[in-house]
């Protein structure tokens, strides 16, 4: 035998306690301390301290290319949740029109809105006279319903019949303060209230 396949057995036999072909030991012929040595070194699991270095620094690497592009899609998020936010109010003050048959406006003021039940709503408990600022899920005892994404929207007014449509249409732009990007929630006149 020659070559690797050699060593390969001679290595299994000596750590069999095996002999090679000649009588002499397998240890013997290809010295104590270096077979030692070397299946020692095998043993071991571990990496070299260059290894992980080079791991390290692939990993920073990929993180720094990474970051910018993770931190635009956070700021693009926080824009597309709060118009969703908004978007989720208004509707919101739609559906009350339809399921109570009456006028329903929304306002829009900074980062707080409004839900303002018609004079033709019946009276809810917590109201002595209409009109008046629905409380329901998500407002305070005022009936401010505070946008949670930390986005600006421009003042406006909406309001829905009791059918669902929009009697005064428009659209709110929702701006990210840090970036400056903007959304725009648009009424129909249908009552539809889409993000395009």
């Amino acid at each position: 035998m020659g070559g690797k396949g050699a060593l390969r057995s001679i290595f299994t036999r000596v750590l069999a306690g095996g002999q090679a072909p000649d009588g002499e030991s397998e240890a013997g012929r290809i010295g104590s301390r270096g077979l030692t040595w070397h299946l020692r070194a095998r043993d071991r699991g571990g990496f070299t301290l260059s290894e992980l270095l080079v791991v390290v620094g692939v990993i920073g690497i990929l993180a720094g290319a990474g970051v910018p592009y993770f931190i635009v899609y956070w700021q693009n998020a926080t824009l597309q949740a709060g118009a969703q936010e908004l978007q989720t109010i208004v509707n919101r003050g739609r559906q009350l029109a339809i399921s109570d048959n009456c006028n329903v406006t929304v306002t829009q003021a900074s980062n707080t809105a409004q839900i303002s039940l018609g004079a033709n709503c019946p009276l809810p408990s917590y109201c002595a006279s209409l009109p008046c600022n629905w409380l329901g899920p998500g407002s305070d005892p005022s009936g401010n319903i505070q946008l949670a994404n930390a986005v600006q929207v421009t003042a406006g007014t909406v309001a829905f019949n009791y059918l669902g449509a929009g009697s005064t249409t428009g659209s709110f732009t929702v701006t990210h303060p840090p970036t400056g990007n903007t959304q725009t929630v648009t009424v129909a006149s249908s009552g539809r209230v889409t993000i395009p």
